[in-house]
């Protein structure tokens, strides 16, 4: 047998675990590099502006703005290595789900998302059409919420930047979900790259506006959750009025765990 070559079942079966598990290590890294780069470059260029300004009259208020941007920027990079660490538990199945209640897990994730803008105005307006909604999840349910208001934040060029989420109630082949609308005026996300936004390994066009490592956590944990997640615009012949993210989780009831458990059981 050639060395590197599969000879067996068994083998052929360990091969392609390590081709995967070394695509998916190679994806990890390349996203982290070109995330954690962007991260010491503004964090660079703003020591080295504040060094060229320190001798002239720097008021407080710009002092603090240098302060708030490094800050903002030590944030993201010890949330991208987080994420990083929890997409691997993911794909090891080491995180179980439980029942969350999704308004006291967005009440949560809402002052991340505040501290997240500088210099800009924030108007967040969450609208439930029903209190005390379930779902299946567990406590990356926060992760998400945090990464698709991080996103519409940075991905938004207007001095106005305006969120609105809107929770709501529907039925999709027989199972109750709960469905999610993160609405934004930012830049959007045009059709051609809709099919890759969540991907892992974006092409190389897109990598100058990259989403990061977020919306790759997102769909991951959306997808143990057998929910689904995708993008829209906001306004529907234009994306460049900002985006829709759709989730949809199934809701926390006896019925639907039933249905779960026939479904793996057929």
């Amino acid at each position: 047998m050639k060395q590197g070559s599969c000879g067996t079942c068994s083998d052929a079966i360990n091969c392609d675990c390590f081709q995967k598990g070394f695509e998916q290590a190679n994806s990890f890294k390349n996203i982290f590099t070109h995330d954690m780069n962007n991260i010491l470059n503004n964090i660079n260029m703003t020591t080295e502006l504040f060094s060229l300004l320190k001798n002239s009259n720097l008021n407080d208020e710009k002092f603090v703005e240098f302060f708030k941007i490094i800050e903002n920027q030590i944030a993201r990079g010890i949330s991208l290595i987080n994420n990083v660490r929890k997409l691997s538990l993911l794909d090891e199945g080491k995180i179980s789900l439980k029942s969350m209640s999704v308004s006291n897990v967005l009440r949560e994730a809402l002052p991340f998302s505040e501290r997240s803008v500088l210099n800009k105005i924030l108007d967040i307006k969450v609208e439930e059409l029903q209190e005390n909604l379930s779902v299946m999840a567990n406590e990356l349910l926060l992760d998400v919420f945090e990464n698709l208001l991080h996103n519409a934040i940075k991905h938004n060029h207007n001095k106005y930047i305006f969120i609105k989420i809107k929770i709501s109630k529907t039925l999709q082949s027989e199972m109750n979900y709960i469905k999610l609308e993160f609405s934004d005026n930012g830049i959007g996300v045009s059709d051609i790259r809709k099919p890759s936004v969540f991907q892992k390994n974006k092409p190389k066009e897109f990598d100058t506006r990259s989403m990061g490592i977020g919306l790759s956590l997102v769909n991951k944990i959306i997808e143990t959750y057998d929910g689904k997640i995708w993008v829209e615009n906001r306004i529907q012949e234009d994306y460049s009025q900002g985006s829709n993210f759709v989730i949809l989780i199934p809701e926390y009831l006896p019925e639907n765990i039933t249905k779960k458990l026939a479904v793996i059981f057929l």
